[in-house]
């Protein structure tokens, strides 16, 4: 089954993903993916999203939702219609198992860790010094610069500084607002209080984006290189982990950080990018495992636009007998 490409990179994602699983579950009952029923995909993804996190199952249910109507878009199969509109209609909180389950499956984000010791960093850094490599550099330099202000991988491709009234700010085109999750297009990161060698670091990330990064293709490779560089050197050097680090291990540990530093929701919600201000607390990082040392502030217009859903309700008062 072919699909349309389109050039949001959430949409290519989700189409990405949707392909994935329609080729499992193909797998998996035993037919041609080309062959296999739409009905029958549903059928296979409903009995599997009890069985998974919150956060994957809205993924899947999103990304079949992306897939299945590209599909149609494309080749106009007409056995393509139900599932879609049944597709629509299903939501994560359906899915929630009434009792917890204990299993998880082992490729989902469920196996990658929300977060990372600075002296874990220092110890890949020590260890690999000796190591030839075309991506050990580049990688290690953008877990230690996204230590410093938690971007989503993807969102520096377009990331920039700029100094204004002695501040210094990285302006960010946020990942995630074509589909509603972001506070706004950009969001304005002021990173004047890093210290030096902080500062340094996300100054040659941007350097290396700059070097290695001409288009799309060459993004992927130089993004490809970072990640499975980041996948052996870590399996390699940190045995002792039973979740082990990727890329967005070290956005988890910046918002681990920005809590610790007893900075609110909205400011945390702000500076992850995101529209309203319990994701973080729901999703990243918690504040136990941060470090306290977050000196990247939020702007205070951003802030404002984040929706508050964190409030708790009101007690009810006691019935007049």
């Amino acid at each position: 089954m072919e699909i349309i490409t389109k050039t949001s990179a959430t949409t290519k994602a989700y189409l990405q993903r949707g392909k994935l699983l329609w080729n499992k579950a193909a797998q998996e009952q035993g037919v041609d993916p080309n062959n296999q029923l739409p009905s029958d995909y549903l059928s296979w993804l409903e009995k599997r999203l009890p069985i998974l996190k919150p956060a994957t199952r809205r993924l899947y249910i999103s990304a079949t939702k992306e897939f299945l109507i590209h599909s149609y878009n494309n080749d106009g199969q007409q056995n393509l219609k139900a599932a879609i509109q049944k597709s629509m209609q299903m939501q994560s909180n359906q899915y929630t198992p009434l009792v917890k389950v204990s299993f998880q499956p082992s490729n989902t984000s469920n196996q990658k860790a929300k977060r990372i010791d600075f002296n874990e960093l220092a110890l890949l850094v020590k260890n690999t010094q000796d190591m030839k490599g075309k991506w050990i550099k580049p990688a290690l330099l953008w877990m230690l610069a996204n230590i410093q202000v938690g971007l989503r991988p993807s969102e520096w491709k377009s990331a920039s500084l700029i100094e204004a009234g002695g501040k210094t700010t990285l302006v960010v085109v946020n990942g995630k607002n074509t589909n509603g999750r972001a506070h706004g297009l950009l969001r304005h990161l002021e990173v004047t209080n890093l210290k030096y060698e902080e500062l340094k670091w996300v100054k040659l990330q941007l350097e290396a984006i700059r070097l290695y990064v001409k288009d799309d293709a060459t993004w992927e490779i130089y993004y490809g290189g970072v990640r499975k560089t980041i996948h052996k050197i870590t399996r390699k050097f940190l045995t002792n982990r039973n979740k082990y680090i990727s890329l967005y291990s070290t956005r988890h540990q910046f918002s681990a950080n920005a809590k610790s530093e007893g900075m609110s929701k909205i400011e945390v919600a702000a500076l992850m990018g995101h529209a309203v201000d319990e994701t973080a607390g729901l999703h990243y990082g918690k504040k136990k495992h941060g470090s306290g040392n977050c000196k990247v502030k939020a702007c205070k217009a951003e802030m404002q636009k984040v929706r508050i859903k964190s409030i708790p309700q009101i007690i009810q008062s006691p019935r007049m007998s």
